[in-house]
C-alpha cells in the first residue's frame, strides 16, 4: 500500500520532472540526507510512481548485514528477470550472471566480476528497449561491494536507454556521488536532492494523519526543535513521550537529536522478551524469514512475530522479514549482549545451508584462533572468488589468516597469499604488497620464499605498481626456485614478459623465454609453454628483425588447445603484435579487433584496456585517426574504471599520438604531459615512449627540429642499447633522423641512417626500406645533391605506396616535391606537391597540409618587385629574423648554405638592409604584400 508522504511537495515535484526525462535517456537521481529524514519515504514513492506508469522496476533495500554478501544486491535487481532476457545475453555473460547469482555451478574457470557487469548492463539494455526501467537503491551506502561495482559499471555505460537511476544514501552535497557518478560523461544527467528538516506544520501532519498524535503548538515546537525536523526521530520521541491529546507537562526535559539511540533501544525494550529476541536474530541475518528467525528463537512465530509487526519494528512482505527503519537493527545489535549475540551466530551457522553464509556467521561466534573456523573462511573465500567476487573473497580470506592458529605457518601463508591474489584482482594491489613485503622476512628460504617473490613481483607488474622494479623481484625469485622446474617455469616466463613489456634487454628477455619453454617442455606444461613460446617468438623477432614463423606457431596451436579462455596466455596478442611489425597492419587490427570483441563480452576490462592502447597506435599508422580517437575515448574510461594509471597512460599516449597527427598542439601536449606524470611512477615505460614519440612528431609538423629531437634521441638510445633490431619497433628513427637533419647535424644523422638503413634491408621491412629513403633523400636535397635525392625519393615513394601507410606516403611525396623544386622540375614538383597536400587534407593533418600549401606557393610566381619578396626569400628571411644561422635555415629548408646566401643578398638588396640584426630590426617587412600569399 502506498505511504503518505507529507510536507514533501517540491521534492515530489523533482520526483515527477525526473521520470517524466527518462524517456529521453538514462537519468539519474540521488536522494540523500541525514538517517531518518525521509529518505525512504521519498525512495519509496518513486518507486510507487514508477510502477503506477507501468515501467519495469528493479529495486534492492539492502541492509548493514549484506554489505559482506557477494552479489546480493544484484540478486535484488534480477529477481523476476525471467530467462527469456538472460537467454539474449552472449553465453559468458549469461554463465557469469548464472555463476554470481548461485544458479549454476561455478565449474572449472572462475567467474569474472567485471563479465557480471557487463551482464547487467546488457541486460538493463535489453530491458530498456522493451519499456522503461527504474533501477531503485535504497540505503546505497549498505551495498556489497560486488553489487556496487558492477551496478557503477552498468549506469556509467548507459546514455540514451530508457533507464531511470534512483539512489538514497545517507549522506550530504559534501561526498562525491555514488557509483564515480561524478565522472560519468552524462553528468548533466545526474541529479542531487539533498532532503531537508520538516517545517512545523508538516509535522504536525505527519505525526496527527499517520500515527493519530495531536499536540498543542507549543509542544509541536519543543518537539520539532528537539528532533531538528527530522520525522523518523520526532515520531520515535512521539512514542517515548506518549504525546497523545489533552493537557501535557510544558516542563518535560526532551531528548536531544544525538539520543535517537537511546530513544530506539528503549522502544525495543518494550517489546515482550521472545519478540526482542527474535528481532536480535533478524537483525544477524542477510534474508530474515519466520522460519529461519523461529528455528533460532525456538518460539512459536506468532508469539513473537505480532508484537514486533504491531509495534512497527519489522514488517513481513512475500515471506521475508524486514526492519521498518535500519536505524532499529542497528539498535538491536548494539542492545544484544555479545554472548547472545555469539549463541545466535553459532546457531545460524548450523542451519544456514550457503557455505559463505555459514563461514560468516562461524567467524562471529567465537573470540580467538581456530583452525576448523579459519578453513571453513578459506573454502568460502574459494567460492566468493570463483562467483566472480574477488573483493568478498579477500576480505573471507583476511578473516581467515585472522583466524589462524600460531602453529599453523604453513595455514598461515598460504591464506595470506591469497589474500594477496584476491586483492590484487579486486583492483587493491598497494594491499597485497603490504601484505606480502613484511612476510619475506620471515619466509622459509627456498620454495616457499621463491613463491611469495614470484607473486609480489608478478603484482608489480599486473597492479602497475612499478614495473621497473619488477624484473630485480622476479630474479630474486628465480635464486630461490633452484630444483623446483614447475615454480622456475613461472618465475622465467614471468621474467621473460616483464622485460618484454619494458622493452628493455630483450636479449635477456629472449633467454628467459627459453628457459621456460625447456621448464614446460619436462613437465608436459602447455599452457605455460604456449606462454613462453608466444614471447620467445616476439623476442626473437624483436633482435632479429625475422618472425619466426614455427615457434609463434606451435604456441598458438597450444593456446587453441586449452579448455576455456585464458587471458593470461596470449600468443594471439603477440603475433598481432608482430604482424604490426611487419607492416601487416589489417592482419593486426583483425586479431586485436576479434579479441576486442570477445573480452568486451566476457567484461576483462584489463586485457581489453591493452587492446585498444596497442589498436589505437596501429591506426594512426593506418590513417584511421578519427576510428582511432573513437577507442581512446572508449579506453580511457575503461582506465579510470579498473584503476590501474598503466592502462590510462598507455590510452593518453595514444591520443596524443593521434593529436600530434592532426595538428592539436595544445590536446597532444596536454595528454603527452599526462600520459608521462602516469607512466613514469608505475614505471609504464611504453606508455611514456609513445608519449615521446607522440611529441617528437609534433615538434617537426612546427618545424622545431631541435625540440622534436630532445624528446626522439633517448628513444634511439634506449632501444639501441635495449638490442632491438626489428625496424617495425624503431618506427620514431627516421623522425630523428629527419630531426637531426633539420638542425644541421648532418655527420650525425648520416651514420643514424646507415645503421636503419642496413636493419630495414636485412629483414625487408617495406615500410622501413620508405622511411630510409625519405630520409636520405632529404639528406642529398640538403647537400644539394638534386638528382640522386629525387632518384632516391622516388623509390622511397614507391615503397610507401606497397603498404598502407597513407601518412608516411604524403611525407614522402612532400619531400620529394620539395627536391623538386629546387630542382627547378615545376610541374612534376607540383603534382607530387598536389598529391602530398591531397593525402595530408584528407587524413585531416593540419599542419602538414600546411607545410605542402608552403611548398606549393613557392614553385613560379610573378617576378618580384624590389621590395616584394618571393615566398621562398620570405621563408629564409622570416627563419633570419628569428635568429637561424644560415646553416639552420638551409637545413630546414633543404637548402645548400650557398643558395641560402644567394637569397639573405637578393633579401638584403630588395629590402634595403645590410646586416642580418637590421633585417632583424625591420621584420615587419617581410611579411607578404597585401593580396599576396
Amino acid at each position: 500500500m502506498r505511504q503518505t508522504v507529507v510536507g514533501r511537495q517540491p521534492e515530489l515535484a523533482r520526483i515527477a520532472d525526473f521520470l517524466g526525462g527518462v524517456g529521453g535517456g538514462t537519468h539519474v537521481l540521488v536522494i540523500e540526507g541525514e538517517p531518518g529524514i525521509g529518505k525512504s519515504t521519498l525512495w519509496s514513492s518513486a518507486v510507487a510512481d514508477a510502477a503506477d506508469l507501468s515501467w519495469r522496476i528493479l529495486s534492492t533495500r539492502p541492509t548493514a548485514v549484506e554489505t559482506t554478501y557477494a552479489f546480493a544486491a544484484i540478486g535484488d535487481l534480477l529477481d523476476g528477470v525471467g530467462d527469456v532476457v538472460l537467454d539474449r545475453l552472449p553465453g559468458p555473460q549469461r554463465r557469469a550472471l548464472n555463476v554470481a547469482l548461485l544458479r549454476e555451478d561455478t565449474g572449472d574457470v572462475p567467474a569474472d566480476s567485471r563479465t557480471v557487469a557487463v551482464a547487467l548492463l546488457a541486460t538493463l539494455r535489453e530491458l530498456a528497449a522493451e519499456q522503461p526501467v527504474l533501477l531503485a537503491v535504497d540505503d546505497v551506502q549498505w551495498l556489497d561491494p560486488s553489487s556496487a561495482d558492477a551496478i557503477g559499471f552498468a549506469i556509467r555505460r548507459l546514455r540514451a536507454e530508457r533507464v531511470g537511476v534512483l539512489i538514497a544514501q545517507r549522506i550530504d552535497r559534501s561526498a562525491p556521488a555514488p557509483f564515480g557518478l561524478d565522472r560519468w560523461s552524462e553528468s548533466d544527467r545526474l541529479e542531487r536532492m539533498l532532503v531537508g528538516p520538516l517545517g512545523l506544520t508538516a509535522l504536525r501532519k505527519l505525526l496527527q494523519a499517520g500515527h493519530g498524535v495531536v499536540v498543542s503548538r507549543p509542544m509541536l515546537r519543543r518537539v520539532h526543535a528537539s528532533s531538528g525536523g527530522n520525522p523518523f526521530f520526532a515520531i520515535e520521541l512521539a512514542r517515548a513521550l506518549e504525546i497523545q491529546v489533552g493537557p501535557l507537562d510544558h516542563w518535560m526535559e526532551m531528548p536531544s537529536s544525538g539520543d535517537l539511540t537511546e530513544l530506539l533501544e528503549r522502544r525495543l525494550a518494550a517489546l515482550p522478551g521472545p519478540s526482542q529476541d527474535a528481532v536480535a536474530i533478524a537483525a544477524a541475518l542477510a534474508h530474515p524469514t519466520p522460519d529461519l528467525v523461529a528455528a533460532v528463537c525456538g518460539a512459536d512465530t506468532r508469539v513473537w512475530l505480532d508484537p514486533a509487526l504491531d509495534a512497527n519494528v519489522l514488517e513481513l512482505r512475500v515471506g521475508r522479514i524486514s526492519f521498518s527503519h535500519p536505524l532499529l537493527a542497528a539498535a538491536s545489535h548494539s542492545r544484544t549482549p555479545a554472548s547472545r549475540r555469539q549463541e545466535i551466530h553459532t546457531i545460524l551457522a548450523a542451519i544456514v545451508e550457503d557455505p559463505e553464509e555459514r563461514a560468516r556467521h562461524l567467524a562471529l561466534a567465537i573470540d580467538g584462533p581456530n583452525e576448523q573456523v579459519a578453513l571453513a573462511l578459506e573454502d568460502a573465500a574459494n567460492r566468493a572468488y570463483a562467483r566472480g567476487a574477488p573483493d568478498a573473497a579477500t576480505e573471507l580470506v583476511a578473516r581467515a589468516r585472522e583466524l589462524t592458529p600460531v602453529d599453523r605457518p604453513e595455514g598461515r601463508l598460504r591464506r595470506t597469499l591469497a589474500e594477496a591474489e584476491y586483492s590484487t584482482i579486486a583492483g587493491d594491489a598497494g594491499r597485497a604488497v603490504r601484505l606480502l613485503t613484511p612476510v619475506l622476512e620471515t619466509c622459509p628460504p627456498g620454495g616457499p620464499r621463491a613463491e611469495v617473490l614470484r607473486q609480489l613481483a608478478s603484482v608489480m607488474v599486473r597492479g602497475a605498481l612499478d614495473w621497473r622494479a619488477a624484473p630485480d623481484v622476479w630474479r630474486r625469485a628465480l635464486a630461490e626456485s633452484v630444483d623446483d622446474d614447475h615454480l622456475g617455469a613461472r618465475i622465467e616466463f614471468g621474467l621473460a614478459g616483464t622485460l618484454d613489456l619494458l622493452g628493455e634487454n630483450v636479449t635477456e628477455a629472449a633467454s628467459h623465454a627459453r628457459a621456460a619453454v625447456a621448464m614446460a617442455e619436462r613437465l608436459d606444461d602447455p599452457a605455460i609453454l604456449a606462454e613462453a613460446l608466444g614471447i620467445l617468438a616476439k623476442t626473437e623477432q624483436r633482435v632479429s628483425g625475422r618472425m619466426p614463423t614455427s615457434l609463434i606457431d606451435r604456441a598458438l596451436e597450444l593456446e587453441r588447445a586449452l579448455p576455456g579462455d585464458r587471458w593470461d596466455l596470449r600468443p594471439r596478442d603477440h603475433l598481432a603484435g608482430m604482424l604490426a611489425w611487419t607492416d601487416d597492419l589489417q592482419g593486426a587490427l583483425t586479431i586485436w579487433g576479434s579479441d576486442r570483441q570477445v573480452a568486451a563480452d566476457h567484461g576483462y576490462l584489463v586485457a581489453l584496456g591493452w587492446i585498444l592502447a596497442r589498436m589505437i597506435v596501429v591506426e594512426v599508422l593506418s590513417g584511421a585517426w578519427a576510428q582511432a580517437l573513437k577507442h581512446a575515448d572508449e579506453g580511457d574510461e575503461i582506465a579510470v574504471d579498473v584503476g590501474q594509471p598503466a592502462h590510462r597512460a598507455a590510452i593518453l599516449a595514444g591520443r596524443a599520438l593521434v593529436e600530434a597527427h592532426l595538428g592539436d598542439e595544445v590536446a597532444a601536449r596536454q595528454h603527452a604531459a599526462e600520459a608521462t606524470g602516469l607512466a613514469w611512477p608505475s614505471g609504464a615505460l611504453p606508455a611514456a615512449r609513445t608519449a615521446a614519440w607522440a611529441l617528437g612528431r609534433l615538434e617537426l609538423s612546427l618545424a622545431h627540429p631541435a625540440e622534436a629531437h630532445a624528446h626522439l634521441e633517448p628513444l634511439v638510445i634506449d632501444a639501441r642499447a635495449a638490442g632491438i633490431g626489428e625496424p617495425g619497433d624503431l618506427r620514431f628513427v627516421p623522425d630523428e633522423i629527419e630531426a637531426l637533419i633539420g638542425m644541421g647535424r648532418l655527420a650525425e644523422a648520416e651514420p643514424l641512417l646507415d645503421w636503419f638503413e642496413v636493419l630495414s634491408a636485412s629483414c625487408g621491412r617495406i615500410s622501413a626500406t620508405g622511411s630510409a629513403g625519405r630520409a636520405r633523400g632529404m639528406l642529398h636535397t640538403t647537400r644539394g645533391k638534386l638528382p640522386l635525392a629525387i632518384d632516391v625519393l622516388e623509390q622511397a615513394r614507391a615503397d610507401h605506396e606497397a603498404v598502407a601507410q597513407p601518412f608516411e606516403l604524403a611525407r614522402t611525396l612532400l619531400a620529394l616535391g620539395t627536391a623538386q623544386r629546387h630542382a627547378l622540375q615545376k610541374a612534376t614538383a607540383r603534382r607530387s606537391l598536389d598529391a602530398a597536400l591531397a593525402g595530408f587534407e584528407r587524413m585531416g593533418a593540419a599542419l602538414w597540409a600546411d607545410k605542402a600549401r608552403s611548398e606549393l606557393a613557392s614553385i613560379g610566381g610573378h617576378p618580384a618587385a624590389r621590395n616584394d619578396l618571393t615566398p621562398a626569400e620570405r621563408r629564409v628571411a622570416e627563419l633570419v629574423t628569428k635568429g637561424h644561422t644560415n646553416r639552420e635555415v638551409g637545413a630546414l629548408l633543404f637548402l645548400a648554405d650557398r643558395t641560402v646566401e644567394g637569397h639573405l643578398t637578393r633579401i638584403y638588396a630588395k629590402l634595403g638592409v645590410r646586416s642580418r640584426s637590421e633585417l632583424a630590426h625591420r621584420s615587419s617587412l617581410v611579411a607578404p604584400p597585401s593580396g599576396r600569399d
